[in-house]
């Protein structure tokens, strides 16, 4: 993706205007017309003010990269963890027989598969809570489930 394309992707993204982004910029409509349509590039002070704008650093704003999933060992591992935590749920909802401290373990578990060491601490904790919101919501609906069928 080039520059230009990035800059139009961001500025829609955000539902702005061109010329919304040039008051903010600081520059006329046109200019970002031309950065939009590769026929000019944003000078160094205003690819900072962009990158600003946008909430992205300046290396994602102009790099050319192209995300490719890597499936790396640790997101198969979290894949398998969540598959198993899933069954779980599955399980304890139609069984209604939960052990707290396997339930605890998978989560760890699914959290340290997931977050391969770019996660900060309070990141891994909103993770586990809301991994935690799921499992229980996962055990009611089944629980429900389970309860209406045998009557």
């Amino acid at each position: 993706m080039t520059l230009g394309e990035k800059i139009s992707m961001l500025r829609k993204k955000e539902g702005i205007s061109q010329e919304k982004l040039a008051e903010v910029i600081g520059v006329s409509r046109q200019a970002v017309t031309k950065w939009e349509n590769k026929n000019a590039n944003p000078d160094t002070e205003n690819l900072i003010r962009l990158a600003e704008f946008f909430g992205v650093s300046l290396d994602e704003l102009c790099k050319n990269v192209s995300k490719k999933i890597n499936y790396a060992p640790g997101h198969i591992l979290a894949f398998v963890s969540l598959l198993i935590l899933a069954a779980y749920c599955v399980i304890g909802g139609i069984t209604k027989n939960f052990d707290g401290n396997v339930l605890v373990v998978l989560i760890i578990l699914t959290v340290n598969h997931l977050q391969l060491g770019i996660m900060t601490n309070n990141q891994k904790l909103i993770l586990a809570a809301y991994i935690l919101m799921m499992v229980y919501a996962a055990f009611r609906i089944f629980s429900n489930v389970r309860d209406i069928l045998r009557s």
